[in-house]
């Protein structure tokens, strides 16, 4: 077991560290996404898109890091907080889409029961139960930070006949992406942050608050220098 982790930690890493502080790169994370068509168009289905189970390559950390679990064990050979590059200086990493469920278990199944009060023992169109999957996970890291998204989030309704394919919102995704300016690419991308009532982590937040502000300068500067983010 302590092996698997470590394999884990050394080429693979947890898509969403570190965070999207630029539109840009979170709009070139969610294009990548898109990549579904190209699962579907071999009549592949995922059946499983969740958190943990998207992951990209150690691109933006070249000495490695433990993504998902920090163990005592790791933390003898890596810093707790390791240092990585910024997005925008790595042309694209690559998205994995693993799936370490066994085949006689159906979570997807479980996921859009709870979504929709559909029954367990339902038949289900695989195809679409991943474009439902993929638009739950979109809008939970997106969906308040980038409203100008919101007519591809809202077209993935519960009901399947009425949802779109993946190729369908792919092509509504760069519809609406296709006329934002430099200014809006590289604007400040604000996080699904909680309400917080304990004093500790309301100043917690303000001090993130800060550090992602300060980031954002830094990496606008940068884009600015190095004439990056007209596009993605």
């Amino acid at each position: 077991m302590m092996m698997a982790l470590f394999w884990f930690s050394k080429w693979q890493r947890d898509a969403f560290i570190p965070p999207f502080p630029l539109v840009v790169e979170g709009l070139t994370f969610i294009r990548q996404m898109f990549e579904l068509v190209f699962l579907h168009g071999r009549n592949v289905a995922h059946r499983d898109i969740r958190w943990g189970d998207v992951m990209m390559d150690r691109s933006l950390y070249p000495n490695g890091m433990n993504p998902l679990i920090n163990f005592i064990f790791f933390d003898m050979v890596l810093p707790s907080e390791p240092k990585h590059l910024d997005r925008i200086d790595v042309h694209r990493g690559i998205l994995w889409f693993i799936n370490d469920g066994a085949p006689t278990i159906l979570p997807e199944f479980h996921t859009i029961d709870e979504e929709t009060g559909e029954t367990v023992l339902a038949l289900h169109d695989s195809f679409k139960a991943d474009v439902l999957q993929l638009g739950i996970l979109l809008h939970f890291v997106f969906g308040k930070s980038m409203k100008f998204l919101e007519p591809l989030f809202f077209s993935i309704v519960e009901d399947p006949d009425q949802r779109p394919s993946a190729r369908e919102c792919s092509a509504m995704f760069e519809k609406l992406i296709h006329n934002l300016s430099r200014g809006r690419l590289l604007g400040m991308r604000r996080g699904n942050y909680e309400e917080y009532s304990c004093l500790e982590r309301v100043m917690d937040q303000i001090m993130r608050n800060i550090k992602g502000r300060a980031d954002h300068l830094r990496l606008v500067v940068k884009a600015i220098v190095l004439n990056r983010g007209r596009s993605f």
